[in-house]
Formats: structure tokens, C-alpha cells, sequence
């Protein structure tokens, strides 16, 4: 029931970052409570899991690639059904977040895996496109954002 310990991103990401995490074999130390408050006040938090953003916040840099590699694989592979009919905003603002904290690492590794989620995200189709898209795609811009039409 605590999201700060376990949530619906911890089951969505388990498949990816666990195998990476035992191979680690590090400890996933806690993270300060007001980093994943952030996360839970921009709506975040359960899109990747509290072990995710505890891992990427780690002193341990294999922590941190894991943390980016398992979230770079989760948004290579199929989504869950939970983000069909384009409800991916919350997904495309926690792959932002994700991809700046990987970019201003000092560990090149992760900055590439940085990239390559902001790469992912920003691809066809956009998942801020597919979130903000209405069902006539005369009526969204390339940005995603509605236009109205005048009558």
C-alpha cells in the first residue's frame, strides 16, 4: 500500500530490472523520501517503479546503468495495455525525467542509455503525440497539442 516502497511500476519494470540488479549485486540504498515525493507530486513515480528511481538516484553507477538499461528495455518492448488509446503522458514525462538524470551522469554508459530513452520516446509515434492526440489527427499538431478549429 506504500507507494514510496512498491507499486504498479515495480511489477511493469520487475522482468527487466531485476536480472540486471542481481547481476549487480549491489544494494539499493534509500533514496531521501522528497526525491520520490517529487516523483509521486508530477504523477511519475508508478510509472517506473520506487526501485527504478531509487536505483538511478544510487552512489553505485552499476545501479544506475541498471536502473536506465531496464527502462530503455521496458520502452523497447511492447507496452502494457494500461497505455493503448494513448494514454502515455505520464509515460513520456517519466521518460524525460529518467533521460536527464541519465544525461547528467558522469558515467558515458549512461549517458548513452540516456539518449536513448529520450530518442525512444521522441520516436514514431511520439508518446506525448499519441497522448494528446484526439481521434481526427487533422485536429493535433506535431507537437501533440490540440488545434482548434474554427467553424
Amino acid at each position: 500500500d506504500n507507494p514510496f516502497a512498491f507499486n504498479e511500476g515495480d511489477r511493469d519494470l520487475d522482468k527487466y530490472f531485476k536480472p540486471l540488479y542481481n547481476q549487480v549485486g549491489g544494494n539499493l540504498s534509500d533514496v531521501p523520501i522528497d526525491i520520490l515525493r517529487k516523483y509521486h507530486g508530477m504523477g511519475i513515480l508508478s510509472v517506473f517503479g520506487a526501485k527504478v528511481w531509487s536505483a538511478i538516484h544510487s552512489e553505485n553507477w552499476r545501479l544506475r546503468e541498471a536502473a536506465a538499461q531496464a527502462v530503455l528495455s521496458f520502452m523497447q518492448s511492447p507496452l502494457p495495455e494500461k497505455y493503448a488509446n494513448g494514454k502515455t503522458k505520464k509515460l513520456f514525462m517519466a521518460c524525460l525525467e529518467m533521460a536527464r538524470i541519465a544525461c547528467e551522469d558522469q558515467i558515458l554508459s549512461i549517458y548513452f542509455i540516456g539518449l536513448k530513452i529520450l530518442s525512444n520516446a521522441l520516436a514514431p509515434p511520439c508518446l506525448l503525440y499519441t497522448s494528446d492526440a484526439a481521434d481526427d489527427l487533422l485536429c493535433v499538431d506535431l507537437g501533440g497539442r490540440r488545434i482548434l478549429q474554427k467553424k
